[in-house]
């Protein structure tokens, strides 16, 4: 809900799309045994076929060793045209992010001119403070699928069959 908070009434990011940064550092090897297939399946359903945004770019950086597996494993759930839009920027080097972003966007922790992490953090928080019950409302809102054309989609034909095939008996 921040994200789309965030972007409310920004014409520019609904009509040419919107570009993620993700900084990974300070992950670790907890981090990456918390997400399981399943959920990061739907994840990746929600985001690429559900959520009201255009991704243009996905930027991954400072990537743990130990997380490019769990990356690697979510990213086989992405759509081709999703997995072309990943970059992932070795440590320490942020030259492709900052040409393709532009110095006035980035902060300055990447190299940037637009303020700190810190700052863009608390304006941020401030923000999703003062609109505390915008956000609380949006919780209230949902979908009648009894209106949907076509044929109702269930649980699985989105997502898939979930649970382990441990035991199967065939007469």
């Amino acid at each position: 809900m921040v994200m789309e908070f965030a972007m409310d009434g920004d014409i520019q990011a609904d009509i040419c799309g919107i570009v993620l940064i993700q900084d990974m550092a300070g992950m670790t090897a907890s981090h990456a045994l918390s997400l399981n297939p399943a959920v990061a399946k739907k994840a990746m359903t929600v985001w690429q076929d559900a959520y009201p945004a255009r991704p243009k770019a996905l930027h991954f950086i400072n990537m743990p060793p130990v997380i490019e597996s769990v990356f690697k494993m979510v990213e086989g759930f992405q759509k081709e045209k999703m997995k072309k839009r990943n970059h992932v920027h070795p440590k320490g080097d942020m030259s492709k992010m900052q040409e393709d972003l532009g110095l006035d966007i980035l902060p300055k922790e990447y190299g940037g001119t637009n303020g700190t992490v810190e700052e863009l953090t608390n304006y941020w928080l401030g923000e999703i403070e003062k609109n505390r019950d915008w956000l609380i409302e949006q919780t209230k809102f949902k979908t009648d699928e009894a209106k949907r054309p076509g044929k109702p989609k269930l649980h699985s034909d989105i997502f898939g069959i979930e649970g382990s095939f441990r035991k199967l008996e065939i007469d």
